[in-house]
């Protein structure tokens, strides 16, 4: 299922969604994440994302980098560059699949 991205948090730039400079990349990771259960099937799918997302954080601490950039879905490796929308999948809670390359960039 497709679902428009509601989210814009500090640091994440989803493909095709304009970034500051990026000073240096410093590798890329991918995540899954399963939101919470109990919630409608398109609040799941909607808290995908933001859940998703927050999934790069131990990657980002890591590596020192202060941004993700060019976050895809990446739903059974099947890559869906979009600023707008991600692939998700409901079961036993909605799970996302994100790919995107940790960085350093300006202003952060």
């Amino acid at each position: 299922m497709l679902v428009k991205n509601q989210t814009d948090p500090s640091g994440f730039f989803f493909a095709k969604q304009e970034t500051p400079q990026i000073i240096t990349r410093l590798g890329n990771d991918v995540v899954h994440r399963r939101s919470v259960r109990g919630l409608s099937t398109l609040k799941a799918l909607q808290h995908g994302v933001p859940i998703g997302a927050g999934g790069f954080a131990e990657a980002r601490q890591k590596l020192s980098a202060n941004a993700v950039v060019n976050i895809i879905s990446y739903y059974k490796k099947v890559e869906m560059p979009s600023a707008t929308e991600f692939e998700c999948h409901a079961g036993s809670g909605a799970h996302v699949f994100l790919k995107g390359d940790l960085a350093k960039i300006a202003g952060e």
